[in-house]
């Protein structure tokens, strides 16, 4: 996507230690706390989800 020429950003806990390449923007997100996911997705046109453990569903 990066060479595509399409902006990316990642959600993930730890932004500072998660080791995405530079073009890739991070940002802190955590799914089992989705009140916080707004301003992470704020101009965002497409999600990609990648989950690499268990997801909790919250109501």
């Amino acid at each position: 996507m990066i060479d595509a020429g399409v902006d990316v950003r990642a959600a993930t806990r730890r932004p500072e230690s998660a080791g995405l390449p530079a073009a890739v923007e991070a940002v802190r997100g955590d799914l089992e706390q989705p009140h916080g996911l707004a301003s992470a997705l704020e101009g965002v046109d497409a999600l990609y989800l990648i989950a690499t453990q268990g997801l909790c569903v919250v109501d």
